[in-house]
């Protein structure tokens, strides 16, 4: 118990994810001299709470699929979960691994599209439902990501810059492009 206590000492000191990473009870005493018991798991527990829907949300901005969504969000949580004690950014690694599996979904969607396509395709109009979708779908995969976390995440162009491990002038560059390009869509 004492090693608990001098944890607890330096709690304030140190983030919390970094104590959390022991995967030992840390005690922490608040500023209202509530007291609280933590270990990793349930680190994780309320960071998946926190941030599955929204990862959910995001791949479901993305690709307008609940099941891709879905399915991109559980394997980003699972990896997370596997590396737990050496990401120092859960919700930016989840949002990152969210977006590259959508990408590779969307990669092998694209070559089976190519030799399944059906003759009817038809023809977008602005008074299709999915017009903004369907235009969102034309952009890069890279774009559409900026798009969505800047747009509809609200995201700022240093959180997207770190989410997507890109630099900040390539996400400024990339959303004028993508509102060039989706404007040229959209009129």
């Amino acid at each position: 118990m004492e090693r608990s206590g001098c944890l607890a000492r330096h709690v304030k000191q140190m983030e919390v994810d970094e104590v959390l990473k022991f995967n030992e009870p840390v005690v922490d005493l608040t500023e209202q001299g509530v007291r609280h018991v933590a270990t990793a798991d349930d680190a994780f527990a309320a960071v998946f709470a926190a941030e599955y829907p929204q990862v959910v949300k995001l791949g479901y901005t993305m690709t307008r699929s609940d099941a891709a969504a879905q399915d991109a969000a559980q394997h980003a949580f699972a990896m997370l979960f596997e590396r737990w004690t050496t990401i120092e950014n859960p919700a930016g690694f989840v949002r990152t691994v969210a977006l590259n599996r959508l990408r590779d979904d969307g990669r092998h969607a694209s070559v089976r599209r190519k030799f399944l396509r059906s003759a009817d395709s038809r023809e977008a109009t602005a008074s299709d439902p999915d017009y903004l979708a369907d235009a969102l779908r034309k952009l890069p995969a890279q774009r559409r990501a900026m798009v969505v976390l800047r747009f509809y995440e609200q995201r700022t162009v240093a959180e997207i810059a770190d989410i997507l491990q890109v630099p900040s002038g390539s996400v400024k560059s990339g959303l004028s492009r993508a509102m060039q390009q989706l404007r040229g869509e959209l009129t």
